[in-house]
């Protein structure tokens, strides 16, 4: 089991980096997600500028996924289309090494 978490999470990482960040997981984490919930609306989340960080290495969720949710979010927002950054991280490594989102958050508080 930790081979294939470590493959698909964190395969630029260590084992040591992977256990630890798995000791600080939530167990009460939801395994449901409402997705009408969760959708978008042009009408109001469509007028907040935002920002897609891709993570390039990541395998649980591949970049041609991660494309088609920055598609669909310009698809309803044409108006507003998604500012695009990318990193070169799998799944978790920008949380483990935080030095490339910080940048490109800092550069957004600008």
């Amino acid at each position: 089991m930790l081979d294939g978490l470590q493959a698909a999470l964190l395969a630029d990482g260590t084992r040591a980096e992977l256990l630890a960040y798995l000791h600080r997981q939530d167990p009460d984490e939801a395994l449901v997600i409402d997705e009408v919930a969760t959708r978008g609306d042009a009408a109001t989340w469509g007028r907040i500028p935002r920002t897609y960080v891709r993570l390039t290495e990541d395998r649980a969720v591949p970049l041609t996924l991660q494309d088609r949710f920055i598609a669909e979010a310009d698809a309803l927002t044409p108006d507003n289309p998604t500012d695009v950054r990318s990193i070169a991280s799998g799944h978790l490594r920008w949380q483990i090494h935080p030095a490339e989102i910080v940048e490109i958050l800092d550069g957004l508080a600008a």
